[in-house]
């Protein structure tokens, strides 16, 4: 007579798998409370989740890299009972940087000019000193900078980095202005 012993334990309750790609040792919580991190892989095993109702699972934002732009930093998935969910969050990494825009007369462009890259609707807005912050870039962009009355445009390349958010240095923007 054979006897069948269990290759695992018997599942009790409902559970989930959080999914980070790419972010390690990030904090996540179930019903506002710490639950556990994610591993080297970005997988978090959240045991003992409620079936058949919405579970609030959320990430420590202070926890992702700053060059990551995730879209949802809560979920609400509803297991079945003595069932699995996967939970996933997408993240992408962003090709930002930093620079210096001045007119064409050495001018710092004053803080609040909408800064946009060419083609594209996003736009950033230029802080104090001509500082601009820009995400999405290719290899050679435009950049188009609009404050008051005026309009003009800036060519930069972008290289990728091993620093998180590089700096680009100083750019003289042409005047657009009509």
């Amino acid at each position: 007579q054979t006897c069948a012993l269990p290759i695992s334990r018997r599942i009790a309750g409902s559970y989930g798998l959080v999914h980070l790609p790419g972010v390690q040792n990030a904090r996540v919580y179930v019903d506002n409370q710490f639950s556990t991190r994610t591993d080297s892989d970005g997988y978090a095993l959240l045991p003992r989740l409620r079936p058949y109702v919405l579970n609030h699972v959320s990430l420590e934002q202070s926890d992702l890299p700053i060059d990551m732009r995730i879209d949802q930093l809560i979920a609400k998935p509803a297991p079945g009972w003595r069932s699995g969910v996967v939970i996933n969050f997408a993240v992408k990494k962003v090709r930002a940087a930093t620079l210096h825009v001045v007119d064409s007369k050495g001018t710092d462009i004053p803080a609040g000019a909408s800064v946009r890259l060419r083609g594209v609707e996003t736009s950033f807005a230029v802080g104090r000193d001509g500082i601009a912050y820009v995400e999405g870039l290719s290899a050679d962009n435009v950049l188009e900078i609009i404050w008051a009355d005026r309009r003009c445009e800036v060519s930069i390349p972008y290289l990728p980095s091993d620093e998180i958010i590089p700096y680009l240095g100083e750019f003289a923007c042409q005047d657009q202005s009509k």
